[in-house]
């Protein structure tokens, strides 16, 4: 059945309180301009990019890193809603946070601490060689340098057979979070 007498139309709708959002910074973008985009004010912005340029230079950030922002309500009608609380991966080791204490905008630096020790892989060639290094979990880049550095020293597909093993040690780094990189 539809609206009956008694519905009446609002003249607005009610805003919500606040606005969850991922902004991510594109190659070739520029953090303030990312910023705009999801919608802060100008004093927001310049008060954000002063803040995470105490912590480094904003071009250090890298592309495709995901902001979390927050948007509280707006002060009036049709003005960028302030900023409440933004969060990002500065860098691998990194995390940045700033959140609004009363008017003021605060900066936090949350340290990830980071495992650096090598990564030592071993296996056996059997079929396939690249196949194997990476069932063996080694990243598909570092095979590929590997088998550039010994095809030049050893013909890949005449030296190397299925009985043979390989021996890989790679820079690897495992922060507490969970993340890798080789």
């Amino acid at each position: 059945s539809g609206p009956t007498s008694q519905v009446k139309p609002l003249a607005s709708a009610p805003e919500r309180p606040q606005i969850d959002l991922v902004a991510t910074l594109a190659s070739g973008d520029s953090f303030s301009g990312m910023l705009r985009r999801a919608g802060l004010s100008g004093r927001d912005i310049s008060s954000v990019s002063a803040l995470v340029s105490q912590a480094m230079p904003l071009s250090e950030i890298a592309s495709g890193t995901q902001v979390d922002i927050t948007l509280g309500r707006r002060e009036v009608g049709v003005a960028p809603r302030p900023l409440t609380e933004l969060s990002f991966r500065a860098r691998f080791d990194l995390e940045l946070e700033i959140v609004r204490n009363g008017g003021n905008l605060e900066l936090s630096r949350n340290a990830i601490r980071v495992d650096e020790t090598p990564l030592r892989v071993q296996g056996r060639v059997g079929k396939s060689l690249y196949r194997s290094m990476r069932a063996t979990g080694v990243p598909a880049s570092a095979v590929q340098s590997y088998l550039r550095a010994v095809g030049g020293h050893v013909d890949l597909d005449r030296e190397v057979r299925a009985d043979d093993r390989f021996d890989v040690i790679l820079s690897y780094r495992r922060a507490v979070t969970g993340e890798r990189q080789a």
